[in-house]
């Protein structure tokens, strides 16, 4: 199995990286517009992409107030299909730390690299987000 691996450093606390890592208003603000997410464990979240001619269902599998969001990709492209993506948050200086990793890939064929690089575009958008209330995510 293969894994994305991403980490940076954020200029805010824990606790307001994690309600953008939960709640909908702060994924649309940094990941996709057309995002529909409720920030309670064992319920399901949809994602869409390209006028929802793509859609992500993830199962939100684990959620520890201000340290783990993790994510179990129920569907979408098939290369995503039982992967699992967490967000690990940890105090660091005046800031927050945050470990990104999706795993369960089974190839590095496909979409793998383009999937690699346009994660670390949008932890980019999500600390743009975080630090200037402005983030770049998909129009939906």
């Amino acid at each position: 199995m293969f894994e994305i691996l991403h980490e940076l450093h954020i200029e805010t606390t824990p606790e307001k990286t994690f309600r953008a890592l939960t709640e909908e208003s702060g994924l649309a603000g940094w990941w996709t517009l057309d995002a529909h997410a409720d920030p309670v464990a064992g319920t399901a979240a949809r994602f869409g992409f390209s006028k929802r001619t793509v859609v992500f269902t993830m199962m939100i599998d684990k959620l520890e107030k201000d340290r783990l969001v993790q994510w179990h990709c129920l569907d979408g492209p098939p290369e995503w299909a039982d992967t699992w993506l967490s967000f690990t948050l940890e105090p660091h200086g005046q800031g927050t730390k945050l470990r990104f990793r999706h795993w369960g890939w089974k190839s590095t064929d496909g979409i793998f690299a383009r999937c690699s690089f346009d994660w670390a575009r949008y932890l980019i958008s999500l600390k743009e987000y975080l630090c200037s209330g402005r983030g770049t995510p998909h129009l939906g």
